[in-house]
């Protein structure tokens, strides 16, 4: 495991008639890997465009939706589970997407409404 990631959990609430999203931000390490010739293409087919794959420990993962990775935010596009304790994730973001971080939701762990 040599790059170090962050793994980010989004968490809705609907409280007062108002949606309110909680970020959880966990630190890990991973295996940075190439992404298959046969994913990116499947991924480009369905409007997606895979970027990165890391190998994680499946403990780790938990329900996590991105990615954080040198400072730019990617969605999990795909997981696969490689054996009883590892996971390989394969992240990116959707075509036409202006920028990975520019989905609009909070990313460094503070509440947004």
């Amino acid at each position: 495991m040599n790059e170090w990631i962050e793994l980010l959990t989004v968490t809705r609430t609907l409280t007062t008639g108002h949606y309110t999203e909680t970020v959880t931000v966990n630190g890990v390490w991973a295996e940075e890997r190439s992404v298959k010739r046969s994913e990116f293409y499947q991924a480009y087919a369905a409007g997606l465009k895979a970027e990165k794959a890391f190998k994680v420990n499946t403990d780790e993962l938990g329900a996590a939706s991105y990615v954080r990775h040198d400072g730019v935010k990617y969605k999990i596009l795909r997981s696969y589970r490689l054996d009883a304790q590892y996971t390989e994730i394969t992240v990116g973001e959707q075509i036409g997407a202006t920028a990975a971080n520019s989905d609009g939701g909070a990313d460094d762990g503070a509440a947004a409404d």
